[in-house]
């Protein structure tokens, strides 16, 4: 699997927003960080959701959830190809990059983040 990244910033309000993304599928990953926020009910949520078998898929404002064989699929809600752009996440990796996000993110409110994707791995840095 190729290397990814996405890069969020800091807004004055206090928000995260998506700047950049290496290509289209993990930019849906950027956009879900966005959309979550730092809201510890929301982490409560998702990770619920995940290991909650009562409903397989969820949506937000912007981002559709879909679960399947141990993995989330990350789309657009308002995206209407045929051919829909979805990103693919393992259960147990979305529980560790939420853990990550609040800890290094939400707690800490760096200027910057990035995320790297590579063989199923995903690393977090921030800076100031």
């Amino acid at each position: 699997m190729k290397y990814r990244s996405i890069t969020l910033r800091l807004q004055p309000y206090g928000s995260y927003d998506c700047i950049s993304f290496s290509d289209e599928k993990i930019g849906k990953l950027g956009f879900f960080l966005s959309e979550i926020g730092c809201r510890p009910t929301n982490f409560t949520f998702f990770k619920n959701w995940i290991i909650n078998d009562d409903y397989d898929d969820i949506s937000g404002n912007m981002m559709d959830l879909e679960k399947e064989d141990n993995h989330i699929y990350i789309s657009n809600h308002y995206d209407e190809r045929k051919n829909l752009v979805k990103f693919k996440i393992s259960y147990n990796n979305l529980i560790a990059l939420l853990y990550h996000w609040q800890e290094k993110v939400c707690n800490l409110k760096p200027q910057e983040v990035t995320i790297t994707h590579e063989n199923d791995t995903f690393i977090l840095t921030t800076s100031d």
